[in-house]
């Protein structure tokens, strides 16, 4: 399930940057969890 979890993490943040968006990853010590923003929204995700 852990390896299910970096993987799913990193195809996020592919799909993300693909998206124009930009992220912080391994936010507040937990190395899966993203920080991510748009424009003016900001989405905060911890996984």
């Amino acid at each position: 399930m852990i390896f299910e979890k970096y993987k799913s993490s990193a195809l996020q943040a592919e799909i993300l940057e693909k998206q124009s968006f930009t992220f912080e990853c391994d936010v507040a010590v937990i190395e899966t969890a993203l920080i991510t923003s748009y424009g003016e929204l900001h989405t905060s995700e911890g996984y």
